[in-house]
């Protein structure tokens, strides 16, 4: 579930892929919250999380349109629920 992360060799895809496997080894279900999820450098990474069992991902973004133009084809056509802020 790396989106092929370990076969990149930058600090942030290090710690990346060091988050990921500690995801794969977890014994417990995760609820993993990502804030500003729009920021997301690795477009794939959304995918990944989706695909990973044991694992909810809650992605919080301020720009939807920006975030969703970033999903690949599969990813984009997983129901995402919108949320928007109130007055």
């Amino acid at each position: 579930m790396d989106a092929g992360l370990k076969t990149r060799s930058s600090p942030k895809a290090d710690a990346a892929s060091s988050y990921l496997a500690q995801l794969e080894d977890a014994d417990s279900p995760i609820v993993l919250t990502l804030d500003e999820a729009e920021h997301i450098e690795d477009e794939h990474l959304p995918h990944v999380l989706f695909e990973a069992g044991g694992v909810t991902s809650i992605f919080v973004v301020h720009e939807y349109e920006r975030f969703a133009a970033r999903l690949d084809a599969v990813t984009s056509s997983i129901p995402l629920l919108q949320y928007p802020l109130g007055v």
